[in-house]
C-alpha cells in the first residue's frame, strides 16, 4: 500500500484510543517519512510519529496526551517533543478543524464562524459582522493524504462506522487528495449500506490486529474533593436538561446524575452517556473526552463528531460544564492556556460550547498548583469566552455571578463569608 512522501500533509482518524490506524502509522515510520504535516483531533497519534522524527508542524486541538493536575498532565511530552524538536503547532477549536475538512471536500474554500472571535486564536484573521453577531474567516485544509481505520470495508472500497469509529472518519476520508483506509474486515460487495461511499477511498488494507486500541484508566474517585464538586453539581441540574460535560472535574458529574429525571450526557459523539465503566471491565469503545470508557443509557447511541458539533452549534444544550484555569467577576473565563507554562494549550471545544450553551457552570479547584485563588476581578490569563459564566463550584463554595458582583450561594463546611472572602481575595455578595 503506497503510502504518504516527504513533506506531505496528512490527517489521521482516531479519538479516545479508538479507531487508531496503527498498521499505517507504523509503516510510516518503517518508510522513514519525514518533514509530514499532521492534522488530528487529538494529539496521542502524532506524538508516535514525532518520537519517530517523522514530523514537522502538528494541526490539533489537543496537543497533550493526559489532562488535569500533577500526573495526569504529560509536561515532559510537550517540552522535549514539541519545543525542544520545534515541532510547529498549530492549534485549532475542534469543531472548526472538523469543519476546514469538510468544506475542503466541498470545495467551499473558506468560511465564517463566531467560533473563536474575540480570543487568541483569532489574532490577524479576517471577522465580518454577519447577523450582528462577529464571525472569523477560517481557510478549508485539503490534506495530501487521508489515513483512517474503519470497522468494514467492501471491495469496491464503501466503508462501515460502529461506535467510536463514526469519529471523524467520513470528513477525513473525503476530504483527503488520496484516502488510504485501515479495516478490521473486508467484505465482498452489497453486505452492508455504506457509511463512507468507495468512490473516496483510493487504497485498502486490512488490519493485521482489530483489537489494539488503547483505553485510559477510570481516574474518578480517586480525589474525594472533586467528587463532592461533581455530587453537588449533580444535584442542581434541572430535569429534562440536555447537558455537556467538560475534560476534567466536570466528568465527575457523570458519577451522580439522577437519570430519571431525565437528564442526557452529550459528549463528542455518544448521545446519552450513562456512566464511566470501571476499570477491569470489558471495553465498550465507547471514549469519554479523556478516553475513559463509557456506557450508554437505553436509546443512547453514537454519532459522528459532525452531528455532534451540530447539538452544540445549535444551542441544544441546556448546561456545560467546563473547567477552568481562571473565573472573573463578571463571567469570563480561561480554560485553554497558562502564559510562560509547560503545559501546553489545549483548546478542545470549549470555546463553542461557551458560547452555543444556554448556561456555563465552572467546576474547578479554587486554587492554583501555587497557592492562588482561580477566581479574580479580571482574567490575566487568555480568555476561552468572555461574560458566560453563571455559576462557578469550587470546593469550598459555590457561587453565582450577578450583575452585582459574585453572589454566595453555598459556602462547603464550617469556613465563614469573611474567610472565604479573605482566602478568595475578592469581594463576595453574602448569602441570604
Amino acid at each position: 500500500c503506497a503510502l504518504p512522501i516527504y513533506g506531505a500533509t496528512i490527517t489521521i482518524s482516531g479519538y479516545g484510543g479508538v479507531g487508531l490506524p496503527m498498521d499505517l502509522v507504523n509503516a510510516i515510520i518503517e518508510k522513514k517519512v519525514k518533514d509530514l504535516t499532521v492534522i488530528t483531533v487529538a494529539f496521542g497519534i502524532a506524538n508516535i510519529l514525532i518520537q519517530n522524527g517523522c514530523v514537522r508542524k502538528v494541526i490539533t486541538t489537543m496537543p497533550r496526551m493526559k489532562f488535569g493536575r500533577s500526573n495526569m498532565t504529560n509536561v515532559p511530552l510537550a517540552k522535549n517533543l514539541l519545543k525542544d524538536q520545534n515541532i510547529e503547532v498549530e492549534l485549532v477549536n475542534q469543531v472548526t478543524i472538523v469543519e476546514r475538512l469538510r468544506a475542503s471536500a466541498s470545495g467551499i474554500g473558506a468560511f465564517y464562524t463566531p467560533v473563536g472571535v474575540g480570543t487568541e486564536l483569532a489574532e490577524g484573521k479576517e471577522t465580518k459582522l454577519i447577523n450582528g453577531v462577529p464571525h472569523v474567516l477560517e481557510y478549508a485544509i485539503r490534506p495530501d493524504f487521508a489515513i483512517c481505520r474503519v470497522n468494514t470495508a467492501d471491495l469496491l472500497g464503501n466503508v462501515k462506522y460502529e461506535q467510536m469509529f463514526k469519529n471523524v472518519n467520513h470528513e477525513f476520508i473525503s476530504a483527503g487528495k488520496v484516502s488510504i483506509v485501515q479495516a478490521d474486515q473486508i467484505t465482498e460487495p452489497g453486505t452492508f449500506d455504506p457509511d463512507t461511499t468507495g468512490c473516496f477511498v483510493n487504497r485498502l488494507l486490512k488490519t493485521k490486529n482489530k483489537h489494539t486500541v488503547f483505553r485510559t484508566p477510570n481516574l474518578l474517585n480517586q480525589d474525594a474533593g472533586c467528587d463532592s464538586i461533581g455530587k453537588r453539581i449533580a444535584a442542581d441540574i434541572p430535569s429534562n436538561s440536555l447537558i455537556e460535560l467538560g475534560i476534567g472535574i466536570p466528568w465527575y458529574v457523570a458519577n451522580y446524575i439522577d437519570h430519571s429525571k431525565d437528564i442526557i450526557i452529550h459528549t463528542e459523539g455518544v448521545y446519552g452517556v450513562k456512566s464511566v465503566i470501571p476499570d477491569g471491565e470489558p471495553d465498550t469503545l465507547l471514549r469519554g473526552p479523556t478516553s475513559e470508557t463509557l456506557s450508554l443509557i437505553p436509546g443512547g447511541h453514537t454519532m459522528t463528531f459532525s452531528d455532534s458539533f451540530k447539538v452544540i452549534m445549535r444551542g441544544l444544550i441546556d448546561v456545560v460544564v467546563l473547567g477552568a484555569f481562571q473565573v472573573d467577576k463578571n463571567g469570563t473565563f480561561a480554560n485553554w492556556k497558562i502564559p510562560d507554562s509547560d503545559r501546553p494549550p489545549a483548546v478542545g471545544a470549549s470555546m463553542e460550547m461557551a458560547i452555543h450553551s444556554k448556561q456555563v457552570w465552572i467546576a474547578m479547584q479554587h486554587f492554583d498548583p501555587q497557592g492562588r485563588c482561580k477566581i479574580v476581578e479580571n482574567c490575566t490569563y487568555p480568555v476561552t469566552a468572555r461574560n458566560v459564566v453563571k455559576r462557578i463550584y469550587t470546593e469550598l463554595c459555590t457561587l453565582e455571578v450577578t450583575d452585582l458582583g459574585l453572589k454566595v450561594i453555598e459556602i462547603v463546611g464550617e469556613m465563614t463569608h469573611n474567610e472565604l472572602e479573605t482566602v478568595s481575595n475578592i469581594k463576595l455578595i453574602p448569602k441570604e
